[in-house]
């Protein structure tokens, strides 16, 4: 997927590739492939800093309204060196931090950070806006952490774990 640079704009190949994630989610809706759907990418719609570069807001407008069009269940990234997870929420059609509702929605989609393996872990800013959006969230579990995705026909279960085996946050997500 594509990023955003570090002052928040737009990289010109969001609508590329948005078009592409689209054209992706439809043929599998209208194949029926799917029971789950998850996307994997390295820059989250959301970060673990309230700084205004960290904020991915060219990410969040490109993506989150397809996430939330297209029941995607889980979209995984990576990038910040922290631990979070949303509720599960619904994007529509602004995407500004202050217009979301982050309270747990029906087939809403789960946002996951769990770029936190390697020597670097950051913690994840304590302020409102932060604790709005992720939270579930865990500091301080150097020097990383996994996370385990299990399949089953009617859920999908998904634990992230530190390295020496510490369970730190798992959840459940059933088949459409």
């Amino acid at each position: 997927m594509a990023t955003s640079n570090n002052a928040g704009t737009a990289d010109p190949n969001h609508s590329k590739q948005a078009e592409w994630l689209k054209k992706i989610l439809e043929a599998d809706r209208t194949q029926g492939l799917s029971r789950y759907t998850i996307v994997v990418t390295h820059i989250s719609p959301f970060s673990g800093r309230s700084v205004d570069r960290w904020q991915t807001p060219g990410v969040r407008t490109a993506y989150c309204k397809i996430f939330s069009d297209y029941n995607v269940d889980i979209v995984f990234a990576g990038h910040d060196h922290v631990y979070g997870r949303s509720n599960p929420i619904k994007i529509g059609t602004s995407s500004s931090l202050s217009s979301i509702d982050f309270s747990p929605t029906p087939n809403g989609t789960i946002y996951s950070i769990g770029g936190t393996t390697g020597p670097k872990f950051y913690t994840i800013e304590n302020d409102t806006a932060i604790s709005q959006y992720f939270t579930v969230r865990s500091d301080g579990f150097q020097p990383g952490m996994f996370i385990n995705v299990k399949v089953t026909a009617s859920k999908l279960i998904v634990t992230a774990k530190s390295v020496n085996g510490t369970i730190v946050d798992t959840y459940e997500v059933n088949a459409k």
